[in-house]
């Protein structure tokens, strides 16, 4: 969940608390972002691999300390999805060890090894992933 533009730039550095779902939107915002990167990275250097991945739905402490309607969204827009702990890293490990001539650069992977098929406008927009790239190098300016 993030959105309907994407990134909510001049927010970025808040805690976004505009609505109820004030940290979904967050956490939606920072994995596109992750997906953006890749997408970005792969453009500006071709000659290196850059995919986004995602574990999936995995059943770990860190629903266990969320409210009770946070927990319950998790549970019922989940159900049958979770997998243990130890199954988490599965696509990070595929990932890792794939050949990289079957993976597609820039792209987005679902566990298990799988394309993403279920891009929204905002992941596959150029334009955003440039506009983040750029206002990332500008954010860490001062730091170099």
């Amino acid at each position: 969940m993030h959105p309907g533009g994407g990134i909510v730039f001049g927010a970025v550095r808040t805690k976004q608390e505009f609505s109820a779902f004030g940290g979904w939107i967050r956490y939606g915002q920072s994995k596109l972002a992750n997906l953006l990167y890749a997408r970005e990275l792969a453009l500006r250097y071709p000659a290196m691999t850059s995919i986004s991945v995602t574990p999936g739905v995995v059943n770990t402490g860190l629903v266990e300390n969320l409210g009770c309607f946070n927990r319950a969204f998790i549970w019922v827009t989940n159900l049958g999805q979770l997998m243990k702990p130890e199954e988490g890293a599965h696509n990070q490990l595929w990932a890792s060890t794939v050949a990289k001539d079957t993976l597609q650069n820039g792209q987005f992977y679902e566990p298990l090894g799988v394309l993403s098929t279920k891009l929204d406008k905002a992941s596959q927009d150029a334009a955003l992933a440039k506009r983040l790239w750029d206002w990332t190098e500008e954010a860490l300016q001062a730091y170099l």
